[in-house]
């Protein structure tokens, strides 16, 4: 989880860290996980990207999801 969480940080890594695993994220997907890889609340996801916190929240719980999910 946490090499998806560094990846993240670079251009396109989350992408070519989910493609490893056979999925692939959508550019949304790609600029939350960005975002909470800066350390930003779901309010602040929220406000950067112009989406509702309760958006902000699915989001993160669906990352957190597909973190859980990747090969020990």
């Amino acid at each position: 989880a946490g090499d998806l969480v560094a990846r993240a940080m670079q251009p396109a890594g989350a992408v070519q860290a989910a493609a490893r695993r056979g999925a692939v994220l959508s550019e949304r997907e790609e600029a939350v996980l960005r975002q909470i890889a800066w350390g930003k609340s779901n309010k602040e996801v929220a406000a950067a990207l112009g989406i509702s916190v309760k958006t902000a929240e699915g989001y993160r719980e669906f990352l957190a999801q597909l973190c859980a999910d990747l090969p020990k």
